[in-house]
């Protein structure tokens, strides 16, 4: 019996120690899964702020992309504005001048009715001014 009993004792002794061995094995490998959470956990805050950062810059972005779609809105509104205007102006310049040309064409009637005028009473002026000329010199002589 003391021979099982020590056989037992030592059956014991020896899963103990695998026992212990098995422990320390299984808390190295706990140590080390700790460590590979502890880097994972890093890696998902180091990403994480980096999600951020991309967002804070996407939403930047969108901001200045919003502003320039706005200014350019107001410009392209600018233009427009000042294209009707312009387009306006000529409209009217084009009226001024039509209106000018026939003012100019009715002016350019009148001067060549008033010059056959007048040339009909220089002609008609001449054909009676030789005998009002020498009774004028016969008056200027008296």
């Amino acid at each position: 019996m003391r021979e099982r009993l020590a056989l037992t004792e030592q059956t014991a002794k020896s899963a103990s120690e695998q026992h212990a061995v098995e422990l320390e094995r299984i808390r190295t490998e706990l140590a080390e899964q700790k460590k590979t959470v502890q880097s994972l956990v890093a890696e998902r805050d180091q990403a994480r702020a980096e999600l951020a950062t991309v967002k804070a810059q996407a939403a930047a972005a969108d901001n200045t992309h919003q502003e320039q779609r706005k200014r350019t809105a107001e410009e392209t509104h600018r233009i427009a504005e000042k294209l009707t205007k312009i387009e306006a102006d000529r409209d009217n310049a084009h009226k001024q001048a039509a209106t000018a040309r026939e003012e100019a064409a009715q002016l350019r009637g009148q001067l060549e009715a008033t010059k056959a005028q007048a040339a009909e009473l220089l002609q008609a002026l001449s054909s009676h001014q030789p005998a009002k000329t020498t009774g004028a010199k016969k008056t200027t002589s008296n």
